[in-house]
């Protein structure tokens, strides 16, 4: 009996990311009221976002590649029996090689998106601190303040 080794990698990868995933859902529970690390919360989003994207990146990915095929046939035969959502249409390396397309595109999507959202944060922080660094205090005795300031006139009924 032959062992196929790619099957089994492909498995223990799938494995691997789908527990990594699930290990981050216990510390997002509404219940607790503990201040999240913000590293967990950017790790959350990423994995939100990867894994959400996958049915449309994967729904993108099996069109372009139809079309692909389709486009490598002699012209008399393109779209004769066209249908990109068949599966009877793909072999298995074809599945797999789609599947690791989307799932490459997905983590590219999840990373740009990690990727703006820490560029913002950090570039907040820095205009936050170039703000506190042009604060100017400047000391006024109680006579300049009383100068400064305007009292509404007070009018009695004797006046």
């Amino acid at each position: 009996m032959k062992i196929n080794h790619t099957n089994i990698f492909h498995k223990k990868t799938i494995l691997f990311f789908s527990l990594f995933f699930l290990t981050l859902s216990p510390f997002f529970s509404q219940e607790q009221e503990v201040e999240i690390p913000q590293g967990l919360k950017d790790a959350r989003r990423f994995e939100i976002i990867t894994l959400g994207a996958m049915p449309f990146v994967t729904l993108d990915a099996t069109l372009i590649y139809s079309f692909y095929q389709e486009f490598q046939k002699p012209q008399e035969e393109r779209f004769s029996n066209f249908n990109p959502f068949g599966s009877s249409s793909y072999n298995n390396e074809e599945v797999f090689g789609i599947v690791i397309t989307s799932f490459g595109v997905c983590l590219g999507i999840g990373l740009t998106d990690l990727a703006i959202n820490i560029l913002k944060r950090k570039k907040n922080a820095l205009q936050q601190e170039s703000n506190r660094k042009n604060i100017e205090i400047q000391e006024y005795s109680i006579k300049e303040l009383d100068s400064m300031l305007e009292y509404p006139s007070v009018r009695t009924n004797g006046d």
